[in-house]
């Protein structure tokens, strides 16, 4: 909402206040003082500084932008299949091959070898030992090093026996574990019953660390309201709001009358990257709130306290002395106004509808 559109909006709200008798306006014989007709309970509000943001909703998709194939390098048959738009944790099962669960650990080396206790030192070693104490499967408080010790090999069959494994022991297949390096959700599932080999891919997945999302939405504005870098806010169903940073437009269609004449009306395609903070966030529809117009720090009383004037324009009537003065109208946001003129500042008391 531009200021002009603000302007006129509020002249046909304060007009309505005047219809309906509430507040008051100059009277045509150039009296301050309110009617008897006129005289409704008030109370009185301090101009006070705020800032008034507006914005407009639209409904867009958060896509994932960075999907890539998880892949294992055991052998087996899938009894399990991976779910689909599941998120996969620290410790989360990603599927089951020969019924024994394939898990989820948080680092960036990839498995090569299983984990025993004839293995040579790597820095692998030192990987599972700080996923196996961050999951608290730590019985002999193990030196985090990178030597498969027999603390080591404890951990392994306290964690094993937590997940259900039919015979737990000291050894990790290598098939048993996949690294990532952060949470992710299951895009596409390999069904049950395939046969893996190793290098297998046993689901198609994204992190969702934000990192691997982008938001589209369409718009039917100015091109020059959406510029790279301009904020928006992804609102979920649970009213929770997410930052998002615009980083490209394209003009889709033209609708509504001819090329460069009155009543046209074009849709662009909005692309946004959710800020790395924003992280929990996961493909489907959302909420987007675009911010149109705001005003910092400004001079602000609610809208109501608004009076016309029969002069024309706008004015709030001060509680001392209970006279009216005009003022200037900005922003409209959440019940508050932006006011400036003669006489007006931070602190002025001024009389509203109790």
């Amino acid at each position: 909402m531009n200021r002009a559109a603000a302007a006129a909006g509020t002249i046909g709200l304060v007009i309505g206040l005047v219809a309906g008798g509430v507040g008051g306006h100059l009277l045509d014989d150039g009296s301050n003082e309110l009617t008897a007709e006129e005289k409704r309970p008030t109370t009185t509000v301090a101009i006070e500084r705020r800032d008034l943001n507006v914005t407009e909703s639209a409904t867009g998709e958060l896509a994932s932008s960075s999907e890539q194939a998880l892949t294992t390098i055991g052998s087996g048959t899938i009894t399990t299949a991976a779910e689909v738009g599941a998120t996969i944790d620290r410790g989360g099962q990603i599927a089951r091959v020969d019924d024994v669960p394939t898990t989820i650990l948080f680092g960036n080396q990839p498995v090569w070898r299983a984990f025993k206790s004839s293995m040579t030192d790597g820095t692998d070693v030192l990987q599972l030992e700080m996923n196996l104490r961050a999951l608290g499967f730590d019985p002999k408080s193990m030196t985090l090093d990178d030597h498969f010790d027999s603390d080591t090999g404890a951990a392994i069959k306290a964690w094993e026996t937590s997940l259900g494994v039919a015979e737990p022991d000291d050894v990790l297949d290598a098939g048993q574990v996949i690294f990532a390096p952060t949470a992710l959700q299951v895009t596409a599932a390999v069904a049950a019953g395939t046969r893996l080999t190793p290098g297998a891919e046993l689901a198609t997945v994204r992190p969702i660390d934000g990192s691997g999302l982008k938001l589209i939405f369409t718009v039917t504005e100015e091109a020059e309201r959406y510029q790279p870098g301009q904020q928006v806010s992804i609102v979920l169903t649970d009213e929770s709001e997410h930052p998002a940073t615009i980083t490209s437009f394209e003009r889709v269609a033209s609708t509504g009358g001819q090329l460069g004449g009155g009543g046209q009306t074009a849709s662009f395609t909005v692309t946004a990257t959710p800020d790395q903070e924003a992280g929990g966030l996961t493909a489907g529809p959302v909420s987007v709130e675009i911010p149109t117009d705001s005003a910092t720090g400004a001079l602000a009383v609610p809208s109501r306290a608004l009076v016309a004037v029969t002069e024309g324009g706008q004015a709030v009537r001060l509680a001392q002395g209970d006279r009216l003065v005009a003022v200037n109208v900005g922003v409209f946001s959440d019940g508050w106004v932006e006011i400036t003129g003669d006489e007006i500042s931070e602190g002025t008391m001024v009389v509203v509808p109790a």
